[in-house]
């Protein structure tokens, strides 16, 4: 798809509409930054630098496609904030500094966003509503429960995660949504790899 090694990436998503993939890149002799890379001619747009980037994850990423918007994390060395550019005019802006809040998806259905904050060595579930103005808590694990890769259905129905437990235990784990953001954590489905 791309004419030459474009190192590190973050999660993609693809446009189908404009053949372009969103995401996260990092590699030698650019600064990182979110880009779009048109899979037609292989060429990459840049949109937005990413501050701190991680070294393989690069920044987590999530993408609207209704708006032209991809979230994306600075910071991700620090205390991460969460940023927001537009893919048309590639204008960017801060909507959560310092929040600590990563592993981002959104919500197609209601445009709200989940993601994880971290703050001293507590994860926390979060949603942020639209227009992305402030924060909620969902639920606050405990010290060492760690949820990872996070994604929604299309339909907005379901939040899957995979876990990492103190003991090593690892999961994937499947929530109905609309019980989580009402205090049921119990799973309606998970899968276990065992420890790791």
């Amino acid at each position: 798809l791309a004419g030459s090694a474009i190192g590190s990436i973050s999660r993609m998503y693809y446009d189908e509409s404009s053949g372009t993939i969103y995401a996260g890149f990092r590699y030698t002799g650019v600064v990182e930054h979110i880009g779009a890379l048109n899979i037609r001619d292989g060429s990459v747009r840049r949109l937005a630098d990413i501050k701190r980037a991680m070294l393989y994850r690069v920044a987590s990423v999530a993408y609207d496609p209704k708006s032209g918007t991809v979230f994306y994390t600075n910071h991700n060395l620090g205390w991460r904030d969460l940023m927001a550019v537009d893919v048309n005019t590639g204008e960017s802006r801060t909507l959560f500094p310092a929040a600590r809040i990563g592993e981002i998806v959104f919500n197609p259905v209601d445009r709200s966003l989940i993601g994880v904050r971290h703050n001293n060595g507590i994860a926390t579930l979060v949603r942020l509503p639209y227009p992305y103005t402030e924060w909620f808590e969902i639920h606050t694990f405990p010290y060492e429960y760690v949820p990872t890769d996070l994604d929604i259905s299309p339909d907005g129905h379901l939040l899957s995660a995979s876990m990492s437990e103190v003991n090593g235990d690892q999961f994937l784990r499947v929530w109905e949504l609309d019980k989580l953001l009402h205090g049921d954590l119990k799973p309606l489905s998970e899968f276990r790899f065992g420890q790791s």
